[in-house]
């Protein structure tokens, strides 16, 4: 099961046709392949795909292939800086003003 500060990450990006789709698909996924989707993983993938399913496809798929492509451009910039630690839950949403 999907840590709460995914979930709320996945209900804010995606539109709600989607949100359901790609909280069952990285379930699904961190359940038969946890050697490979751990939360790290599926934050970083959540992060590059913003809110747009069939890039959360894609990004899954570069994760089969070789995950630390997926970490790479999840956490770092181009010159190999960390930016994120999505070892880390996610920032939780800002509070709305009334």
């Amino acid at each position: 099961m999907l840590p709460p500060d995914v979930l709320d990450r996945i209900n804010r990006d995606f539109p709600p046709a989607d949100s359901a789709a790609a909280a069952g698909a990285l379930e699904g996924l961190q359940e038969q392949e946890p050697e490979v989707f751990s939360l790290r993983l599926i934050r970083c993938a959540v992060h590059l795909s913003r809110g747009e399913y069939l890039a959360l496809g894609e990004w899954i798929m570069k994760a089969r292939v070789d995950w630390r492509d997926v970490i790479m451009a999840g956490e770092f910039d181009r010159g190999d800086r960390r930016l994120r630690n999505f070892d880390q839950p996610f920032e939780p949403a800002p509070a709305r003003a009334h």
